[in-house]
């Protein structure tokens, strides 16, 4: 080809249609975190909330606000101990005589007891109120065994009738406690209060329920300070133990659990969380494995999973993980770093004396 054709076939080519420009990639939505802190049923309670924009960040406020509320609602429940208008009132003062009429609260609460206590053959057990303050009045001495054969006479979770909406005892003397299922209970109603587009984590002292994916952190028992770190997805988490934490990690306080089937304290699991799609589920399920061990059938037949620790932190896993729980694992707690020591000042260089004036 002569080089004056070859010129303008190459200028020809570098003028031809052009490819059409790759739109821009949209950034991801910005989803602030709203947290939301009050106090419920004797610890923290914590909301966070993965607010679907910053413009309803205000929506997203009250929403754990609104959960907030609906915490210390349930929690409220815990108290009608003292309260003779209250459900547990009524029903103990009723014991061995008709039913009584209950509020939806209480009646849900209980029916998930006892589908618990009969997974479990009775190891969970509500009307374990009935040895209430044998194990928890300091300097108190040991109660005896004839005490606790007494009092286990009236723990029998099979003479707690539900009908409708009502709740009976079978036997006088008798009494039913929510304390294993009252956080569960109040973690899974907060989370119903939250609209269904917010991803959010209820923390009622370290009883969790989520919804979408986070990390939850418990501690662990052991010389060393340990903790386990869970990704869950859309389920409730559940600790219960001897070692409960508190608002700084390693720290915690100490909460005792009854042997309902012996009157005896607790030998069975040191620390034991619970994944179940129910946090009231979750929670009555985590105090029968601080009985029971890494027992297998109750979480089988529930359909939940577990993981035990012993007093020296050692982890037996039990029952199916599913979906609900994606990984986890533990690690010591790393102490802080001490400050590193300050520079030494250097000393003032004297100031020079003004020459005197003529």
């Amino acid at each position: 080809m002569p080089r004056s054709l070859l010129i303008p076939a190459l200028f020809a080519a570098a003028c031809g249609p052009k490819a059409p420009p790759v739109p821009p990639v949209p950034a991801a939505p910005v989803r602030p975190m709203i947290t939301v802190e009050g106090e419920a049923l004797g610890g923290l309670v914590r909301i966070d909330i993965r607010c679907p924009s910053a413009e309803r960040a205000e929506e997203c406020t009250a929403a754990g606000t609104a959960a907030i509320v609906e915490i210390q609602r349930i929690g409220a429940i815990a108290d009608d101990w003292t309260n003779p208008e209250g459900d547990l009132s009524r029903i103990n003062a009723a014991a061995g005589e008709a039913p009584v009429k209950v509020g939806p609260d209480t009646l849900r609460m209980v029916t998930a007891a006892q589908t618990v206590a009969a997974a479990s053959a009775g190891a969970f057990d509500i009307t374990v109120g009935a040895l209430s303050g044998l194990w928890d009045v300091p300097g108190a001495s040991l109660p005896s065994p004839e005490t606790i054969q007494e009092r286990l006479g009236l723990v029998d979770w099979t003479q707690v009738s539900l009908k409708d909406d009502q709740i009976g005892l079978g036997k006088p003397g008798m009494a039913i406690v929510l304390g294993g299922v009252i956080k569960g209970d109040a973690a899974d109603r907060a989370l119903a209060v939250i609209p269904a587009d917010m991803d959010a984590r209820i923390d009622v002292a370290t009883d969790f329920v989520v919804r979408g994916e986070w990390e939850v952190t418990v501690p662990l028992p052991g010389a060393t300070p340990r903790v386990a770190t869970f990704k869950v997805r859309d389920t409730a988490l559940v600790t219960s133990g001897t070692w409960v934490a508190s608002n700084s990690p390693g720290e915690g306080y100490f909460k005792q659990v009854v042997d309902a089937r012996s009157g005896a304290k607790a030998s069975g699991a040191a620390v034991s969380v619970v994944a179940h799609p129910r946090g009231v589920i979750a929670d009555a399920l985590s105090t029968t494995l601080r009985v029971t061990g890494d027992q297998t059938s109750a979480a089988d037949v529930l359909g939940a999973w577990a993981v035990v620790f012993d007093a020296d932190g050692k982890a037996t896993e039990v029952g199916r993980r599913g979906a609900i729980v994606m990984d986890w694992s533990s690690a010591a707690i790393k102490p802080p770093a001490p400050a590193a020591p300050a520079a030494p000042v250097a000393p003032a260089a004297p100031e020079e004396s003004a020459p005197p004036a003529n």
